[in-house]
């Protein structure tokens, strides 16, 4: 991950429009400029004070985000896989078996909403998507293995 120390914040800008008024917090990492509007005055300062507080304390602040390193979750470094094996094995020896045949079921609906069918053009038969697609299962897809209950 790339991260620099390099931060300047500015004061937080207001915009009247016609219809509602913006308040974007700006501030700059590595010669690169971030906004962040916000509805409210006490939002956008709220956020603002965050970003100091952690340039004051001497954090990273991601390239890649704009934000500072404690901002960002722990959960985007753990694949869908690992977590979906760590949570059934979890589960797993103490729940009944109704219970399990329902971790079960509900498990591959969640999997493939993860997928999208490709496109003409891309590389593979499916690719990862966003977790919001309603297709069901692609056609030649295999299941996968079931535990025993």
């Amino acid at each position: 991950m790339d991260t620099t120390y390099d931060v300047k914040l500015w004061k937080t800008s207001v915009y009247e429009g016609k219809k509602k008024t913006t308040h974007t917090v700006r501030w700059e990492l590595a010669d690169k400029e971030w906004r962040k509007p916000f509805a409210t005055g006490p939002l956008a300062e709220s956020f603002r004070s965050g970003l100091v507080t952690a340039a004051r304390k001497g954090e990273a602040f991601s390239l890649s985000t704009g934000l500072p390193v404690s901002y960002q979750s722990g959960a985007a470094g753990v694949k869908w896989y690992d977590f979906a094996v760590q949570f059934v094995d979890h589960l797993w020896e103490r729940t009944s078996t109704d219970n399990r045949r329902n971790v079960v079921k509900a498990l591959p609906p969640s999997r493939w909403t993860c997928f999208v069918v490709s496109r003409p053009g891309s590389t593979g038969w499916m690719s990862v998507g966003p977790c919001a697609s309603t297709r069901s299962t692609p056609v030649g897809a295999t299941r996968p293995r079931r535990r025993s209950l």
